[in-house]
């Protein structure tokens, strides 16, 4: 008996030494400082918010030099509520998924807010942080208008253009249930040169974004006569505003600063009419006081400087993702009129 009571202990002694080893060990290079990037923020007196440039109604330049969309406002949002004005941002345009987590690791950017899929393989990989979702798309394909009969599995053996840095060989694999097909992907650092390719006809398959092909469509002039959007969808996608993850205070702000936009188009509050309500009668209708505020490191009337400045999710979601690209909210309604949409509570 004392055998057995002594080999059971040994060998649990020794499971316990070999779990203890795979466990993570965080060497000099990790670090975890709170407030760190809020106060850089805070003493550079901008934001420097990260978006893919040439989108439009996401993120595009206008004839102004003004930089106009609906993931560009986001951090318009963010600078209002932060640093009390929506015009203290500097955008940054990241040209490939790859870097935007450079970027962010060398802290070029402080947060990034563009098309990109939520996915394990990103938050895990890349040390960050995926806020509260902010849009909820569909893997699309856009074709030239002589394959629009195609199947989709003779659809998949053309050539394809995808950006580089995304999982599109994966999400085929996945769809189809099999990895035995052989793909012929040619992938691009830049929206600009995946569309001129796929116009050039070095490509005849695009994936991306439906929301990033309506873009593309629009931005780039291409004829819906000559181009046909194949009505499958590769998989479902959530986009979310990505901070790195060595600031949980900052991603926290982020975070709370977007679900305030969501939250202020459940209370019906938004541009038109918050004039109608004095600063304080705005904190008692979202149950937030000075206290509550101050630890988010956020301005006393941010949620007035943010409404009144930028909107809420409606409002920024109508003249951007509707106006411009004719995209109906679908799950991108408030889950109280049957949509997918909501917010925690304040």
């Amino acid at each position: 008996m004392k055998a057995l009571l002594f080999i059971l202990f040994i060998s649990f002694f020794n499971i316990s030494l070999v779990n203890s080893k795979e466990l993570p060990e965080y060497g000099p290079d990790f670090k975890q400082l709170d407030y760190e990037t809020i106060y850089k923020i805070k003493d550079r007196g901008y934001l420097k918010c990260g978006v893919s440039y040439g989108l439009t109604g996401l993120s595009i330049i206008d004839d102004s030099g003004d930089i106009k969309g609906f993931y560009s406002d986001l951090c318009r949002a963010i600078s209002a509520g932060f640093l009390g004005s929506k015009n203290l941002v500097e955008f940054i345009e990241i040209s490939s998924d790859e870097d935007i987590f450079l970027a962010l690791k060398d802290e070029e950017i402080d947060v990034f807010s563009g098309p990109v899929n939520w996915t394990m393989k990103l938050y895990v990989g890349n040390d960050t942080l995926f806020s509260s979702p902010m849009y909820y798309d569909e893997r699309k394909i856009l074709v030239h208008a002589n394959n629009k009969n195609k199947s989709i599995k003779e659809i998949l053996k053309l050539k394809i253009c995808s950006m580089k840095g995304t999982s599109t060989d994966l999400e085929i694999y996945s769809y189809l249930g099999t990895d035995k097909i052989k793909l012929n992907i040619d992938e691009y650092y830049s929206y600009s040169q995946l569309v001129s390719s796929f116009a050039k006809k070095d490509c005849q398959v695009l994936i991306q974004n439906n929301s990033v092909l309506k873009s593309i469509m629009k931005s780039s002039g291409l004829s819906e006569n000559d181009y046909y959007i194949a009505p499958f969808s590769l998989n479902k996608m959530i986009i979310s505003p990505i901070v790195s993850n060595f600031d949980v205070k900052w991603w926290n702000l982020v975070n709370w600063v977007l679900n305030l936009l969501i939250y202020a188009e459940e209370k019906g509050i938004g541009i038109d009419n918050i004039k109608n309500y004095s600063k304080e009668e705005i904190k008692q209708i979202f149950n937030v006081n000075d206290d509550y505020i101050d630890k988010m490191m956020l301005n006393r009337d941010f949620i007035y400087d943010i409404i009144s400045q930028v909107g809420n999710y409606k409002e920024i979601y109508n003249r951007n993702i509707l106006k411009e690209l004719k995209i109906e909210r679908g799950s991108n309604t408030l889950y109280k009129d049957g949509g997918d949409l909501y917010s925690p509570s304040f």
